[in-house]
């Protein structure tokens, strides 16, 4: 019986100390499927092989100057570059890694004034031909947007990377539509946050861009016929509404802002794979909300299709800017939620021009309000309303306006006989 329990002792013992010392996590395996990759000592992946190399991948990149359609060859990121370190565009197929890079040249986007160029960032940014075996880097460390084209249409001289440098701001009805710049935190290879604080704000709309611009040209065209000619190929440097309620993509919408004070807007990035939009998240947090009165908001048209030298800048009193109709209107006194009605008898659109409907600052362009009436006499042009059919017309502006914002806009265009 003593010789039983030294036994069942011993393999007591054996059995807890094999316990005790089970094998080394394996850790995860990272699954890396084909497609370009920012890898390299500068970003947080050194190589393909590295843990959370699939975040590196690049996204199919938006034509903006194509109603923001997936452009074929186009691949674009958002990532965090440490200054003086290389990197490369990885092109992996299969088993295949190739390296791709370029010899990267300043271009200044601003012009002689230091203003925007067709709706560009007023920066300077790094452009080359995308070449074999070649690695890039840059000075100073931040977050960046690349964009690489493959040329697969002919449209570019060659294939080309762009690389320009991110200073996220906010632009709307904030700031009249100019640029406010955000602050950055510390520089993060995987996750970095931007910031900006404002003192008072009205309700309106708005979106994240950098460097004071909406887009940048891929390509040069020679004597364009327009901001706008088909031949550019462009790539979006501002963040809208998404898909989705509260997601972020490149081109998107513009996003809504209430009435308030001691307003803190934050931009986050995180090193992601997936869609560009994917990276950021954003938040508003209201100091203290403030109860607008539509009844007192500016709304109307702003455009070159009417007969007004101001064009593109606020409605004009007896000309562009509707006034409420109170007998058509219906609304609480007390929460003010309900239907505002404004109002413009004649309003005289010039054939083959162009505007947006204004509302308390905002642009909404086609497809962002519900157009009634006489719409075979519009149509869309890259967002905007164009006239093919120049009449004068009675405006008739719907709004219904619920717990501080407006929640649709119809706007309904009669022609006036």
């Amino acid at each position: 019986m003593k010789k039983f329990s030294f036994f069942a002792a011993i393999l007591a013992a054996v059995t807890m100390l094999f316990t005790a010392c089970p094998h080394p996590p394996v850790p995860p395996t990272t699954i890396v499927y084909d497609g370009f990759y920012v890898i390299g000592e500068a970003t947080n992946v050194p190589t393909l092989t590295s843990e959370g190399a699939d975040l590196s991948v690049m996204s199919p990149g938006y034509n903006e100057n194509s109603s923001n359609e997936i452009r074929d060859g186009l691949y674009e990121k958002y990532i965090a570059l440490e200054g003086g370190k290389p990197f490369s565009l990885v092109l992996k197929e299969g088993a295949t890694e190739t390296n791709y890079g370029a010899t990267l040249s300043e271009v200044n986007l601003a012009n002689a004034e230091g203003g925007n160029v067709r709706d560009q960032p007023n920066i300077t940014i790094l452009r080359g031909v995308m070449t074999e075996n070649t690695t890039m880097q840059v000075a100073e460390s931040g977050l960046y947007h690349i964009v690489l084209d493959l040329n697969k249409d002919g449209k570019l001289a060659d294939k080309s990377i762009i690389i320009a440098p991110v200073t996220w701001g906010v632009r709307g009805g904030m700031n009249s539509w100019g640029f406010t710049a955000m602050n950055a935190s510390e520089f993060n290879k995987t996750s970095m946050s931007f910031t900006v604080d404002i003192e008072e704000t009205a309700t309106g709309e708005w979106k994240f861009a950098y460097g004071n611009g909406w887009k940048i040209e891929l390509n040069e065209v020679a004597d364009p016929t327009a901001d706008n000619d088909e031949r550019f190929i462009k790539a979006n440097t501002n963040l809208g509404a998404g898909d989705k309620e509260g997601t972020l993509k490149p081109g998107g919408g513009n996003l809504p802002l209430n009435s308030g004070k001691n307003v803190k807007i934050t931009l986050n990035w995180n090193l992601k794979a997936g869609n560009i939009g994917d990276s950021f998240d954003y938040t508003i947090e209201y100091g203290e909300v403030v109860i607008e009165d539509p009844a007192t908001f500016v709304v109307g048209f702003s455009g070159n299709a009417f007969a007004t030298e101001s064009e593109w800048c606020d409605p004009v009193e007896g000309i562009t800017k509707a006034e409420l109709n109170a007998e058509l209107s219906n609304f609480d006194a007390t929460t003010l939620n309900g239907t505002y009605v404004y109002t413009i008898d004649e309003i005289d659109f010039l054939e083959g021009k162009e505007f947006k409907y204004r509302f308390n600052g905002a642009w909404l362009g086609w497809g962002e309000f519900t157009l009634t009436g006489d719409t075979e006499n519009f149509t869309d042009n890259a967002g905007n309303i164009k006239v093919t059919n120049g009449k004068v017309y009675k405006a008739t502006i719907t709004v219904v306006w619920d717990n501080g914002k407006a929640t649709s806009h119809t706007v309904d265009l009669v022609e006036n006989a």
